[in-house]
C-alpha cells in the first residue's frame, strides 16, 4: 500500500513528513484525492512545528516537503487555492527557522532559581520533585514555577511528566540535556509567537 492510500488519521497520527516526502518525490502529478490528504497532513504538521521549541531540521524537513508538493500539484486542475496555502506553509516555516536561528545565537541568559531548583531536585530521593514542592521550597506561586520550568525545560535542562495529578520534575542528565543538537535551544517571545499567530489565520481559513 502506497503511502497516500492510508486513511487520513493514520497519515497524521502514524507517520513523518520524511515518508511523505519519500513518496511525493515518486510522483510526477497529484489527483484530487492526493491534494487533499497531503493538505490535512502538511495542516498538522506545521502547527505542530510551530509550537516546538527547537526542532530546525524538522522544520527545513517540511518546507522541502511543501515546495516539493507545490511543485507536483501545479499540474493539477484546480489546485491554485492548495498552492497559496501551501506557500503560506512555507513562510510560517520559514519565520520560524529565522526565530530558531535568531535564538541560537543570542546567549541564553542564566535563571535567578535555576541552581537552587537544581539542588532542590536533586535532594530528593527519587531525583524528582513536584511542581507544588518546588513552588513552596521557592516561596513563589504555582504560574510563576511553571513559567521558570517551562524556560529550563525548552533548554534541555529538566524533564516533566504529569502522573495523575501532579506534575514531576527531573533534572535532566547530560545525554538528556541535548534534545537537538547543534539546534537552539528556545523560541523568543518576540520572534516565535508571530508563525504561531499567523498560523491561526491561515489554519482559521482552511477550516
Amino acid at each position: 500500500m502506497a503511502w497516500i492510500d492510508h486513511h487520513p488519521d493514520d497519515l497524521i497520527e502514524r507517520s513523518e513528513p520524511a515518508q511523505a516526502l519519500d513518496w511525493l518525490r515518486q510522483q510526477s502529478t497529484l489527483d484530487a484525492a492526493a491534494l487533499g490528504k497531503l493538505d490535512l497532513f502538511l495542516h498538522h504538521w506545521v502547527l505542530l512545528l510551530l509550537q516546538r521549541p527547537a526542532d530546525a531540521q524538522g522544520v527545513l524537513e517540511l518546507m522541502s516537503l511543501c515546495q516539493v508538493a507545490r511543485s507536483r500539484a501545479a499540474a493539477t486542475p484546480g489546485a491554485e487555492a492548495m498552492d497559496q496555502r501551501w506557500q503560506a506553509f512555507e513562510d510560517l516555516l520559514e519565520a520560524k527557522r529565522l526565530a530558531l536561528r535568531a535564538a541560537a545565537a543570542a546567549p541564553a541568559a542564566p535563571l535567578r532559581h535555576e541552581p537552587a531548583i537544581r539542588q532542590f531536585i536533586q535532594a530528593q530521593a527519587q531525583q524528582r520533585a513536584t511542581q507544588a514542592a518546588l513552588a513552596a521550597h521557592l516561596g513563589l506561586s504555582a504560574g510563576r514555577v511553571s513559567q521558570i520550568l517551562g524556560v529550563l525545560e525548552s533548554r534541555g535542562r529538566v524533564l516533566r511528566q504529569r502522573q495523575g495529578q501532579e506534575n514531576w520534575v527531573s533534572w535532566a542528565t547530560q545525554a538528556e540535556a541535548q534534545p537537538a543538537p547543534a539546534q537552539p535551544s528556545a523560541k523568543t517571545p518576540s520572534t516565535a509567537a508571530a508563525p504561531l499567530h499567523l498560523a491561526v489565520q491561515v489554519f482559521g481559513r482552511a477550516a
